[in-house]
């Protein structure tokens, strides 16, 4: 709630400054003697390098006594390797095309627990190289604004929504490890000139098929200037804010279950027979699932000079449910997530 808070205090704030300039947008626009608009300056045709660590944990409550028992798990594992993002002009005046490329160098399985008794000596280096192959990032191309702001999207040779891509926008946070493609390109930034004590929200609310708009904002402060590793930083925190999200997973299930009528054909069936298939599967049953993101916070170093991310790190807290009634019984789940990710600039204009 830091953000919506700092919304209405600034709404009903005597400051001029402030009450001059869009409730969703720049706040403050802090020190007058150092005011500069912050921009990324990729160049095209040169590399970034960046090498990141991610720390994760993940404990879960499953009660299903008359569907196999219960019983809780938990899990964490850390993660390292490096980033490169190889820069090219973009599709749009002012913007640059990055392929994001990561290999895995490390990952340990701190812990791996079924009701409180350890199995990861159970498992073969087989089954972790598994783990760890599943955790790798895959590789992605986006278009970027100057402003940091995610245009496109392409996974492969396909061009993705933009309501799948902007990860509920610079929070950074689409899926339930905290990994989004937002939250490794920085903040994104007011047009206005700002100095330390800035402070501005970005609307990230989205449309997403088949929920409906997802309200969401990030509150981002220019805390201080620093030094860091040569380079002149301002150091840039921010907080974001996620609406509570719902999901009726049989009414997901019976939508994923439509068909063409070329498909029916195919499979011999028309209409009517698919809904009766369906009743079938799913009649007398109820599966809800209920996110909320507890807390997301990052701190981001941003060098103004080259116009780039130079460190960052992200820390997110989520917590969910999940309800479950079948005729044969019913059961609940109840699980929470943390994850600590660090990145820190290695290589920057480096020939592609």
């Amino acid at each position: 709630m830091t953000g919506v808070i700092a919304l209405v205090a600034a709404s009903c704030s005597g400051d001029s400054q402030a009450t001059n300039l869009e409730p969703l947008g720049l706040l403050q626009q802090g020190d007058s003697a150092s005011l500069q608009v912050l921009a990324y300056d990729y160049q095209p045709d040169t590399s970034l390098g960046y090498a990141f660590t991610l720390d994760m944990t993940m404990n879960t409550q499953m009660d299903f006594p008359d569907l196999g028992g219960s019983g809780n798990m938990s899990m964490g594992m850390g993660m390292a390797g490096d980033m490169a993002y190889d820069v090219a002009p973009g599709t749009e005046a002012g913007s640059v095309e990055i392929t994001m490329r990561s290999d895995i160098t490390g990952f340990d399985l701190g812990h791996f627990t079924i009701d409180g008794q350890s199995v990861a000596g159970q498992l073969s280096a087989a089954d972790v190289a598994a783990m760890s192959d599943q955790n790798a990032l895959p590789e992605v191309t986006v278009v970027v604004a100057e402003n940091g702001e995610i245009l496109e999207l392409r996974y492969g040779g396909t061009s993705l929504p933009t309501d799948f891509l902007s990860g509920f926008g610079s929070s950074g946070f689409s899926d339930p490890t905290g990994m989004s493609l937002t939250s490794m390109f920085g903040p994104e930034m007011p047009s206005e000139g700002i100095g330390v004590g800035a402070e501005w929200v970005v609307d990230d609310s989205q449309d997403i098929p088949g929920f409906g708009t997802l309200q969401a904002q990030t509150h981002y402060w220019v805390t201080s200037e620093k030094e860091f590793n040569g380079r002149d930083v301002f150091v840039i925190v921010s907080s974001s804010t996620i609406e509570d999200i719902e999901v009726d997973l049989m009414e997901m299930m019976a939508s994923m279950l439509t068909m063409d009528s070329a498909s029916l054909d195919a499979l011999g069936m028309d209409a009517g027979e698919l809904a009766s298939a369906q009743r079938e599967m799913l009649d007398g049953m109820e599966m809800n699932m209920g996110f909320s993101y507890d807390s997301i916070e990052a701190t981001t170093y941003f060098d103004p000079a080259d116009g780039v991310v130079v460190w960052t790190a992200t820390d997110a807290v989520m917590t969910g449910t999940m309800e479950m009634k079948t005729p044969e019984g019913d059961g609940t789940m109840i699980f929470d997530m943390s994850m600590d990710m660090e990145m820190v600039l290695t290589d920057a204009g480096v020939g592609a």
